[in-house]
């Protein structure tokens, strides 16, 4: 196979999906502001390392050969560190028998699902696929890490084949 060739088929079936972690605090992809001269930059300094560290991971954990030209289903769960009133005197996480028990998924401001998964898709464009129009499904979670996890982003690509 050349360099120019691009493999999402193989003997008329999909190939694997390709799934990947980036490790790390999960930034979203917010609005742009304005500095002058129609230029415009992120609001937010976190979301350049953060798409940096996607891509690069993705480089360097894609499989031979694969490169979606296809239509794909993205998958994305997004893992934060708990806070710390989550947490008894202990240092263990409050069960029901408290009044505010922990809870599972953050409902709190860690980020809006849209904005994460957008960082994610742009990351993505020219590495795992060639632009993230082609991204025609998605499902995505937003959740506390457990005790042996860490933040981060777990991927998941899925081409598709009509």
């Amino acid at each position: 196979m050349s360099k120019n060739q691009r493999l999402t088929v193989h003997g008329g079936k999909s190939i694997e999906p390709f799934s990947f972690i980036v490790l790390g605090r999960p930034a979203p992809q917010g609005s742009k502001r304005h500095v002058g001269n129609g230029i415009m930059v992120e609001s937010s300094k976190h979301v350049r390392p953060w798409r940096k560290k996607i891509k690069s991971t993705a480089k360097s954990l894609l499989p031979v050969g694969w490169h979606a030209i296809l239509p794909v289903h993205l998958e994305t769960e997004f893992l934060f560190a708990r806070p710390k009133t989550h947490f008894n005197s202990k240092g263990e996480l409050k069960d029901s028998s408290y009044s505010t028990p922990a809870p599972i998924h953050c409902t709190s401001v860690v980020g809006d699902i849209e904005k994460l998964i957008r960082s994610v898709a742009d990351a993505l464009t020219g590495v795992v696929y060639e632009d993230d129009s082609q991204i025609i499904s998605l499902n995505s979670l937003r959740r506390y890490a457990r005790t042996h996890e860490s933040e981060s982003v777990i991927i998941r690509i899925t081409p598709i084949i009509d």
